[in-house]
C-alpha cells in the first residue's frame, strides 16, 4: 500500500521533462559496459558522498521485490538536488543534471568530487523503474518517476521521467533518496549481506584507502539486516604497531613526469604481504587480496598482480596475490579508466603508470625489509617441514601401522610400503611389483606416468595366450568403487589396478576365474579391474620384521 508520502505525490500535478540525452544507441552502449551490477551502488554512494553534497549521513537499502525482483536504494541527508527545466538554468541543477543522459563533465556540465562522467544516473536508468526524491530545504519536494527507462532507451527513445511537486510538511527533511527497481532488468538475482558489505567495503568510497576528515555515517540494511559500517579500508584500519616476522607493511611513493603534461605523477604503493593473510582478513572472495586501484581514495579494481611481477616470482615477491592487500593509489589515471571504471584505457598515461607500479613493487622486492621477510618465511617452512616429517615417521613407527608383504616361492617374506591409503601408495606398491618381476602378468612395462588424464601408459600382456596390448592406458585407484566420477572415458582407459576394492561400491562388478581380476561394466564397456591385496604373495601385518 502506497505510504502517505507517495499518495500525496499521485494528486500532485505531473510534469513530464524533455531531457537533454545523447545519442540514445551510444548512451545504451556505454551502460552495457558496467562490470558488475553493484556498480551501480559504488556510483551512487559516490554521489552521495561527494564534499558537494555535505551528508552526515548515507542509507544504503537493498531487499528483493515482488514485481522488479530486486532493489538497490541510496539516501542521504545532503543538500538535496535543485532543479530547472529551461537553459542556462537547467544545466546546472543537480536534479537536471542526474537525470540527462549526457557525459556530464565531458559535455561541460560541472561534476562533484567523484562522478566526473555521470555514471551513477546512467546504470541506475538500466533498470525497471527509477524513483528520485529530493528537497534542498527550500520550495517544494520533488518525486520523479522514470517508467521502463531501459526499455524505452532499448527501443531507440528518450525515456521521459514525470516530476511531481508537493509542498513540504514537517516530516520531510533535506536530501536525496534514489531508488531503482529491477537492476539489471533482465537478470534475477538477490544479493546477502555478505556479499553487499564485501563489496561496499573493497570497491565503493565506503572503503576509502586515504584519511578523510568527517566520513559520512554509512548505515546499510539488506533484507532484514542492519549494521552500521566503520568507514575505511578495512585491511588499512588493521595496520599498526609491530607487525611481526610474518607480516610486512608497504608504504612508498613514486614520482614520474609524464609527456606533454605540465603535472607528475604521483603513485602510491601502501598496505601489506603476509603468510598470516587471514590475520588481516584478506581473502579472494573479499575483493581485498592482490593489487588494487584506487583513485581519489575509491578503490575500484584488481590490477592482476602477476602482470606487475612478471609471473608470481618476477621480482622476488614470493607471496602471491592471495597473500598480499597493496593499494596503488594515483589520481591522475582516473581520466584514463574506461567508462565503466573497470580498466585502464591504453596510451602513454598507462604506460607511465605501469612502470612506476613496476618499480615500487621492484623497490619492494629489493629491500632488506623483504629479505629478511623471506629468511624468515623460509625458516618457518623448514621447520613446519621438519615437522611433517617427523610426524609421518612417528606414524610408521606405531605398533598398530599396517604393512604390505610379499611372498616369494623362495618362501622370503619382503616388505614392500604401508597399506596403500591413496593413490601414490598404490603407485608405490605397483611399482615395486614391476621392479621385483611378481606382478602377476605376463608382461607389465611402464612407460610413463603423468599427473593428470591416465596415471599410466604401459606395455601389458596379461597372459602368454592374451593379445598384446601396446601403450595401453591405465587408471591407478587406492579403493576402487566407481568409474564415471573421475571423467575418464572407459573406452580410452580400459584398465585400472587399484590396492582393493571398496566396500560400498557404486558400480556392478562381475566376478571372473582370476581371483583378483574382476571386470566393471560401465555402460556397454568392460573395465577389467585388478586388485592388487588380493594378488598371490600378497598379504597386509601389523608385524614389523
Amino acid at each position: 500500500m502506497p505510504s502517505e508520502f507517495e499518495q500525496a505525490f499521485e494528486k500532485a500535478r505531473a510534469k513530464e521533462v524533455d531531457l537533454y540525452v545523447q545519442e540514445v544507441s551510444l548512451m545504451r552502449q556505454l551502460i552495457r559496459e558496467r562490470s558488475t551490477a553493484l556498480d551501480l551502488l559504488r556510483e551512487l554512494i559516490s554521489n552521495a558522498a561527494a564534499r558537494e553534497v555535505q551528508a552526515e549521513n548515507i542509507w544504503i537499502r537493498c531487499y528483493p521485490h515482488p514485481e522488479d525482483v530486486y532493489v538497490f536504494e541510496v539516501e542521504d541527508d545532503g543538500i538535496g538536488m535543485d532543479y530547472a527545466d529551461k537553459p542556462p538554468a537547467c544545466h546546472y541543477a543537480r536534479l537536471y543534471r542526474f537525470l540527462s543522459l549526457g557525459l556530464s563533465a565531458v559535455v561541460g556540465a560541472k561534476s562533484d568530487e567523484f562522478s566526473w562522467k555521470g555514471l551513477g544516473s546512467k546504470l541506475a536508468f538500466h533498470s525497471r523503474r527509477l524513483v528520485v526524491e529530493t528537497w534542498t530545504g527550500q520550495g517544494p519536494v520533488r518525486r520523479v518517476e522514470v517508467i521502463a527507462p531501459w526499455d524505452t532507451i532499448t527501443a531507440g527513445r528518450k525515456p521521459k521521467p514525470k516530476v511531481f511537486e508537493l509542498d513540504p510538511t514537517p516530516s520531510h527533511h533535506r536530501g536525496t533518496k534514489i531508488t531503482v527497481y529491477g537492476h539489471p532488468p533482465d537478470v534475477q538475482r538477490e544479493y546477502s549481506m555478505r556479499e553487499i558489505k564485501d563489496h561496499l567495503l573493497h570497491r565503493t568510497f565506503v572503503g576509502f584507502t586515504r584519511d578523510r576528515s568527517s566520513p559520512p555515517k554509512i548505515h546499510l540494511a539488506v533484507g532484514g539486516m542492519k549494521e552500521d559500517l566503520e568507514f575505511g579500508f578495512p585491511v588499512l584500519k588493521r595496520m599498526g604497531g609491530d607487525p611481526g616476522e610474518s607480516t610486512r607493511f608497504v608504504n612508498l611513493v613514486e614520482t614520474t613526469g609524464l609527456s606533454g603534461k605540465n603535472f607528475p605523477m604521483t603513485v602510491t604503493l601502501k598496505g601489506l604481504y603476509s603468510v598470516e593473510a587471514s590475520r588481516f582478513g584478506i581473502a579472494p572472495e573479499s575483493g581485498n587480496s592482490g593489487l588494487i586501484l584506487s583513485v581519489m581514495g575509491i578503490p575500484y579494481f584488481d590490477l592482476n598482480f602477476e602482470q606487475y611481477t612478471r609471473g608470481r616470482r618476477g621480482l622476488g615477491i614470493n607471496p602471491s596475490a592471495r597473500n598480499c592487500c597493496l593499494i596503488v593509489e594515483c589520481d591522475q589515471i582516473q581520466e584514463e579508466m574506461n567508462i565503466s571504471r573497470s580498466a585502464i584505457n591504453d596510451g602513454a598515461v598507462k604506460e607511465a603508470f605501469d612502470t612506476a607500479v613496476q618499480k615500487l613493487l621492484a623497490r619492494v622486492s629489493e629491500s632488506e625489509d623483504y629479505k629478511a621477510f623471506v629468511a624468515h618465511t623460509k625458516r618457518q617452512k623448514d621447520i613446519r617441514g621438519a615437522e611433517t616429517l617427523d610426524q609421518r615417521k612417528r606414524k610408521l613407527a606405531q605398533p598398530e601401522q599396517r604393512w604390505v608383504y610379499y611372498t616369494g616361492p623362495d618362501g622370503k617374506l619382503r616388505r614392500l610400503h604401508r597399506e596403500p591409503e591413496n593413490e601414490n601408495d598404490t603407485l608405490a606398491v605397483l611399482w615395486k611389483m614391476e621392479a621385483m618381476g611378481v606382478l602377476p602378468f605376463h608382461q607389465f612395462e611402464s612407460l610413463e606416468h603423468g599427473s593428470s588424464g591416465a596415471d599410466i601408459i604401459a606395455h601389458f600382456r596379461e597372459t602368454p595366450e592374451s593379445n598384446p596390448e601396446r601403450f595401453v592406458t591405465v587408471e591407478a585407484e587406492s579403493a576402487f568403487s566407481n568409474y564415471k566420477p573421475h571423467g575418464h572415458n572407459p573406452s580410452q582407459m580400459p584398465l585400472v589396478i587399484c590396492w582393493d576394492l571398496s566396500k560400498s561400491r557404486k558400480v556392478r562388478l562381475r566376478e571372473t576365474n582370476t581371483p583378483w581380476k574382476f571386470v566393471a561394466e560401465v555402460g556397454d564397456v568392460g573395465v577389467r579391474v585388478f586388485a592388487i591385496a588380493r594378488m598371490p604373495g600378497i598379504k597386509v601385518s601389523r608385524e614389523n620384521v
